[in-house]
């Protein structure tokens, strides 16, 4: 069991099954990067699952929710700024990837 903080890469888990506990911008990526390297990654979710696209409008997803956050008042974005929301974890191949049952979707643990 590790946080994802401690996530180092799947090159420690070959072979294996992997157990993602969340749906935002760490568990999306962790789990694209399970799927990369021939793991099975399974999402655990409770409540909605935030994917986004890379890129909008040429430009990526990140770069408008760094401007968005950074024109608002600390007020407005409380929640950001403290850090108890998360960004969405950004599409590359995500999607694809659970179309095609490489990624697994699976309610709350």
């Amino acid at each position: 069991m590790l946080h994802a903080g401690e996530w180092q890469g799947p090159q420690r888990l070959p072979g294996r099954r992997v157990l993602i506990v969340g749906g935002a911008t760490s568990a999306i990526e962790i789990a694209q990067e399970c799927a990369h390297a021939g793991l099975h990654p399974v999402l655990s979710v409770r409540g909605r699952l935030k994917v986004a696209p890379q890129r909008v409008l040429g430009r990526d997803l990140h770069d408008y929710i760094v401007v968005l956050l950074n024109s608002l008042p600390r007020a407005l974005a409380r929640a950001y700024c403290e850090g108890r929301q998360s960004l969405p974890g950004t599409d590359l191949g995500f999607r694809e990837l659970r179309r095609r049952g490489v990624i697994e979707l699976r309610g709350a643990v």
